[in-house]
């Protein structure tokens, strides 16, 4: 009984209102977007660009709240007219931090967490 009541206390912890995104503008390097930012109550996903300004490749991070464009995905597109005229990406990921320099590293620990809590809740229950 008291490792039910244990389970369901724990589960019950909110884990986090809101997002937190990895946050810059227009950097050359991922090493130089390290900061992150907590994006409001409102915002459900993070976004990474990558684009070509000024004869460079640039990154630009932050938090992402149009409804419409899908999560978990990569967009290409282009830019027609204005100092940003060119081609770029957008990508859209769900998850603190999920926009960082490999998405494929936090759906590793994401599935590493999965596989603890399964054993933990094994083990107790």
């Amino acid at each position: 009984m008291f490792k039910l009541f244990l389970f369901c206390a724990l589960a019950a912890i909110p884990l986090s209102d809101a997002v937190h995104c990895f946050s810059c503008t227009g950097v050359e390097s991922e090493k130089q977007c390290m900061s992150s930012i907590n994006c409001g109550s409102n915002v459900v996903s993070c976004k990474k660009e990558l684009y070509y300004k000024n004869g460079k490749h640039l990154i630009s991070k932050g938090c992402h709240s149009i409804d419409y464009e899908k999560n978990d995905e990569c967009i290409n597109s282009r830019f027609t007219d204005g100092p940003n005229k060119g081609d770029f990406e957008r990508c859209l990921c769900t998850g603190d931090k999920c926009n960082g320099a490999s998405w494929m590293g936090m759906n590793l620990f994401t599935a590493m967490i999965i596989a603890f809590s399964s054993f933990l809740l094994k083990n107790i229950l």
